[in-house]
């Protein structure tokens, strides 16, 4: 396999902001490379709201990345260096045959901790620790998710799977494999619920008790477009909300349309898709 020398390592997180509360910003992750060839090439990503954005450059944009410089220019040169097939962490390791695949561990490894840079020596020598991601896709893919034993994660568990396999999602589109091992798994979480009825009470009053704390919040639905997939709304915080406008944008293939307040059956979704991280 052709060899890629780590040179230079960056990373840091931009500002972030302030609506309706305090807004995360984004961390951008920058690996410069040694080619086979003796050229420079440059691997970053900006990874928004749990969402990676890979690109290839010849050049380093970390600065222009961390600071935000979003010029007509910049923004060309980026999105036409933007990696494709690449919607998820998960893309990345089910392809270990790509001769950067041990580079992009390590990018990974520097966006989830940011922690320690290793230069100097080829990628595919370097001692790489797994980043969170790549132990959950590895745990995953080796056995799926445990099944929870006790009742309320087991129920909550399955509210969450069961209602985002039913919400169109543009990551289902990318990812039908992923769909599938989730509705094997909500088979196994369905078979290990001692009663349907039992289930059933514990949801309606799950969402009635979790609605009643939440109806206040400020909730937009978001709806924006994927030209190669379809019109998807997605229900969040409205502080969240120009985190998820940023990662859309960023995609050549697709625009953000717009927000507006969420109703009571979009907030119950949104509350059911967070039951299994809520405990």
């Amino acid at each position: 396999m052709k060899k890629y020398i780590i040179r230079e390592v960056r990373f840091g997180t931009t500002a972030g902001g302030n609506g309706c509360g305090e807004i995360a910003g984004a961390i951008i992750a920058e690996v410069g490379l040694t080619a086979p060839d003796g050229g420079m090439c440059y691997l970053s990503n900006a990874e928004v709201m749990g969402v990676p954005n890979f690109y290839r450059t010849g050049r380093s944009t970390f600065d222009e990345q961390l600071n935000e410089d979003w010029s007509d220019t910049f923004q060309s040169y980026l999105q036409h260096c933007r990696i494709s097939g690449i919607s998820d962490y998960s893309d990345v390791f089910d392809h270990p045959e790509d001769e950067l695949y041990e580079a992009y561990r390590y990018l990974i490894h520097l966006t989830r901790t940011m922690a320690g840079p290793i230069c100097g020596c080829a990628a595919d020598d370097a001692e790489i620790p797994e980043s969170d991601v790549e132990q959950s896709y590895r745990e995953f893919a080796q056995a799926g998710p445990e099944v929870p034993e006790d009742r309320e994660s087991l129920y909550r568990q399955r509210l969450t799977l069961e209602t985002d396999i039913d919400t169109p999602s543009v990551f289902h589109a990318l990812d039908g494999e992923t769909l599938d091992m989730e509705r094997e798994h909500l088979m196994k979480l369905i078979k290990a619920c001692r009663s349907e009825d039992d289930y059933d009470q514990w949801r309606t009053d799950y969402l009635d008790r979790e609605y009643e704390k939440r109806k206040g919040e400020n909730i937009v639905a978001c709806t924006y477009v994927f030209t190669r997939y379809g019109t998807y709304t997605t229900v969040i915080p409205a502080e969240q909300r120009p985190g998820l406008e940023a990662w859309v944008n960023a995609n050549e293939n697709a625009f953000f349309g717009s927000a507006r307040p969420a109703n009571e059956q979009e907030i119950r979704q949104m509350i059911a898709l967070e039951a299994a991280d809520a405990q």
